[in-house]
């Protein structure tokens, strides 16, 4: 879609994750989805799920359960990348709406897991779930969204 790189954590499942997950596909989802908006972001294909988890994990982000979600945001912004890290969904809506309409991604974490909203497109927003090519391929409004999860918090990223 567009200029959006796009990957999924299932097509890493013979790469590593961490020796207690096991994985990339199935603990990956925040490591993937940062692959995402790097790759996006900063226009480098060099980032891919194997490199941000293997960063990521390096630099003691990663669990048995998946990734921190404070260790996510301070990796794009070691690469740059200016974040502003929300908990909860009081914001949401709006913060969803005005950074999409900017040209920056967010990176949502939603009941123990983590996508990329990467857009607009006819009032909707545009995902990138790392663990659903069929969601990927569907447009959302804001209702239909957190309906699918529920919001824990999100990442707003811009450049």
């Amino acid at each position: 879609s567009g200029n959006t790189c796009i990957y999924f954590q299932g097509d890493y499942a013979s790469h590593s994750y961490n020796s207690s997950c096991g994985s990339i596909a199935s603990c990956g989802c925040g490591t993937t989805s940062t692959a995402v908006i790097l790759c996006t972001m900063l226009k480098d294909p060099k980032y891919t799920p194997i490199l941000t988890t293997n960063e990521i994990c390096r630099s003691g982000g990663c669990t048995s359960g998946g990734t921190y979600f404070e260790s996510l945001n301070k990796y794009l912004r070691s690469k740059g990348l200016n974040t502003r890290l929300v908990y909860g969904s009081k914001t949401a809506k709006s913060d969803f709406y005005n950074a999409l309409s900017n040209n920056q991604m967010i990176l949502i974490y939603v009941n123990g897991h983590f996508h990329v909203l990467s857009g607009l497109q006819d009032g909707k927003i545009r995902i990138v779930e790392v663990g659903s090519k069929a969601k990927s391929q569907k447009l959302y409004t804001y209702e239909e969204l957190i309906a699918l999860r529920g919001i824990k918090g999100y990442i707003v990223v811009s450049r």
